[in-house]
């Protein structure tokens, strides 16, 4: 009762100040949007401290790995078993110089280097490779092509392993003297190449890996343009015992277009300098450098994070962690951002995407400037990052590295903070609202009477009304929405009588198509009906209906002639156009599409005679009904602003007119045509004439229109 009285008497400003207990649930929100924001940015700060931390190790791993080569390369140089080696394999390379290769091991390099050496080569070079550019310009290099590589029964990737050529010359038993040796360095240091270079003449005279290289000549022939031929005319000029040189990785040839780097420095024999030690280096050890082993997660990248290392001129000097995990997904992602098809398959053929790829990033960009720093950008995939940036100082390579991670894995926990704030304010809403429903839902039970009678009044429904209970807001809103309905329902049914009245003249007065373009509110146009037929009757006799009769009961006689004409159009489904003055117009096939509408039109032609026939008995009349019929063609238009009117337009119009005009009384008169077209009903017999064609198409088309 208490709560009922309170229902009552209070206005709905008091009751609705009930509901802002929902401010709790606003306040709980509030403070869950400022600790999500606030843990947010706590985490970017995070993420970023610690991406700046492993680019600066890493890049300092790299560093001191290029370095700890300088100091390798510079200690092996000053050794004497290598300056021996020098020595000794410069005077066997200079030993075969004096013999000259046959034409048939010409002709066996040439088709080694077709068969085995181009193919391979020619999916990761621009043109078409020519074996002759690979033959080594010196006999020695020739030879050792022949002997090293032809002759070679290793597989092509393992010549290596060849110890003993079997040769008598000196170079064959300074190999067998020396390569163990250097193989066993090689694999100790992790070597990809161990390669002597003469200083004087720039002769390879030898090679651990014996790949094309060896006997070729680095100032003349097909490695003059390289990196490391230009690395080693710097040391022949410098002449220096302590000078180094690192080369920056670059498309290998004798690699077969893999990308190679490389370290170098002077062998002196005394005070002469007699060769160049050049090491190449392995890109694997690199990779492992930066990506912890292929363990990115334990280095704290998650699964998305990864360290890059990019070249000034864009192009990765490091493995993508894409390209290591899920090599096929990378390639899906590089061909949808265009790249072209022979770069892909150039990266599938060499197994890495160094020298292929290029990363034009706002990051990188800011590398090269020579910029170091962190933010939020978005990386070669087009996907936003967190990411550390800045370039790699060693010796003269214009390297940049990066440390990055996807935005989404970096917010990972924040993210699921916030679901859990969202999960404890839902929480306290839901709380709120249980409070507030019970609360309300007695203050505001005669505002839904109200509201429900609403939503069925919005339906269509008028016949509603809401019970009045108290004298507060509520009580006057119920009063006054009964008054409305009462109103409303008044005003309904009146609209619906005139509406009820409005279509039925509609529909006694227009076709179907004008009708819907009116109601629609459409623009009328002209409506194309490819195939109607018009009936056109001319009563003639109607003044006989004045004999004996009252101008009203004349009326009243021609109202139930023209009413029986309609009622036998409805049943043969034709349609009314017009009376007026003694002229009926009717058609069939217009609304409705009838492929009969001429037998219909005969049908109801043949049956109005009998009609008028009849209404002459019974009013002893002499209406006589003269009937053209025509069929074809015809545009119609609804006409008028104030008074509408629906006519018909065209030759096939015009036609039935002149023949109603023309034709027998109590006839039908058709055109040649349309006789053609009703020859099988036999029930017309007697009652059609068939006008002449010329007289049909002399008749005059100046008549007006339906």
């Amino acid at each position: 009762m208490t709560l009922r009285f309170l229902t009552n008497k209070f206005s709905f400003q008091s009751k609705l100040t009930v509901l802002m207990l929902s401010a709790a649930t606003l306040s709980a929100l509030v403070v869950g949007v400022i600790a999500f924001c606030a843990g947010k940015q706590a985490m970017t700060n995070q993420v970023l401290n610690h991406l700046n931390s492993i680019r600066e190790s890493r890049g300092t791993s790299v560093a001191n790995f290029l370095k700890q080569y300088r100091t390798q390369v510079q200690t092996l140089t000053e050794s004497d078993n290598i300056i021996g080696m020098m020595r000794d394999f410069r005077d066997g390379f200079n030993e075969l110089q004096s013999q000259d290769i046959s034409l048939r091991q010409r002709q066996e390099l040439l088709e080694y280097y077709r068969v085995e050496q181009i193919p391979r080569l020619a999916k990761f070079v621009d043109g078409e490779p020519i074996p002759e550019q690979m033959m080594p310009t010196t006999a020695a290099g020739q030879h050792l092509h022949h002997t090293y590589l032809v002759k070679n029964p290793e597989p092509a990737d393992e010549k290596f392993r060849l110890l003993d050529a079997e040769q008598d010359n000196g170079y064959s038993r300074v190999h067998l003297t020396h390569h163990a040796r250097i193989a066993r360095l090689v694999e100790q240091l992790g070597y990809y190449d161990f390669i002597l270079v003469d200083a004087e003449t720039t002769n390879i005279v030898y090679s651990y890996r014996k790949e094309i290289d060896l006997g070729a000549t680095l100032s003349d022939g097909f490695l003059s343009r390289t990196q490391l031929s230009h690395s080693v005319e710097r040391l022949r000029r410098d002449q220096d015992k302590r000078s180094f040189e690192l080369v920056d990785f670059e498309s290998y040839r004798p690699s077969f277009g893999r990308p190679a780097a490389f370290a170098a420095s002077p062998i002196f024999d005394g005070v002469t300098m007699v060769g160049i030690l050049v090491l190449q280096l392995p890109t694997e050890r690199i990779e492992n450098l930066l990506s912890n082993n292929h363990d990115w997660r334990s280095a704290g990248l998650g699964e998305t994070g990864e360290t890059l290392l990019v070249g000034d001129d864009y192009m990765l000097r490091s493995e993508l962690r894409s390209h290591l995990e899920d090599p096929q997904q990378l390639f899906a992602d590089l061909e949808a951002m265009g790249t072209p098809q022979r770069e892909l398959s150039r990266i599938k053929d060499s197994g890495t995407v160094i020298l292929s790829e290029s990363i034009h990033t706002e990051a990188i960009e800011k590398a090269r400037n020579g910029l170091s720093g962190t933010g939020r950008m978005y990386d070669y995939r087009g996907k936003e990052v967190l990411i550390s940036y800045g370039p790699l100082d060693v010796d003269d390579l214009d390297w940049n590295i990066v440390a990055k991670m996807d935005v989404e894995e970096a917010y990972a926990p924040i993210y699921l903070l916030g679901r859990r704030l969202l999960i404890a304010v839902t929480g306290i809403g839901l709380v709120v609202c249980i409070l507030g429903i019970c609360i309300s839902n007695q203050l505001l039970r005669p505002l839904q009477r109200v509201l429900n009678a609403v939503e069925k009044v919005s339906s269509g429904r008028v016949d509603v009304e809401v019970p009045v209970t108290g004298n507060d807001e509520f009580g006057n809103l119920a009063a006054n929405f009964n008054k409305m309905t009462n109103s409303l329902r008044e005003k309904t049914d009146m609209l619906h009588r005139k509406i009820l009245q409005n279509d039925q003249l509609l529909v006694s007065t227009l076709p179907q198509p004008a009708i819907k373009r009116l109601k629609d509110g459409a623009a009328q146009e002209p409506d194309l009906f490819p195939s109607v037929s018009i009936f056109w009757a001319a009563l003639k006799g109607l003044e006989t209906l004045s004999t004996g009769r009252s101008d009203e009961q004349s009326l009243s006689a021609y109202h139930e002639l023209i009413g029986a004409l309609d009622d036998l159009g409805q049943s043969c489904g034709v349609e009314k156009l017009g009376s007026l003055s003694g002229q009926y117009v009717a058609v069939c096939g217009l609304s409705d599409e009838r492929i009969d509408h001429l037998h219909r039109m005969a049908e109801y032609s043949r049956e109005m005679i009998h009609v008028v026939e009849r209404f002459n008995l019974q009013h002893h009349s002499q209406v006589v009904a003269q009937i053209g019929l025509a069929c074809g063609p015809v545009a119609g238009l609804l006409t008028g602003r104030s008074k509408l009117g629906y006519e018909l337009w065209g030759v096939t119009a015009r036609r039935a007119q002149w023949l109603a005009h023309t034709g027998p009384p109590n006839g039908i008169h058709l055109g040649p045509d349309t006789s053609d077209l009703l020859s099988e009903i036999e029930s017309l017999a007697g009652l059609v004439k068939v006008a002449d064609e010329a007289q049909v198409n002399a008749a005059p088309l100046n008549l007006s229109a339906a």
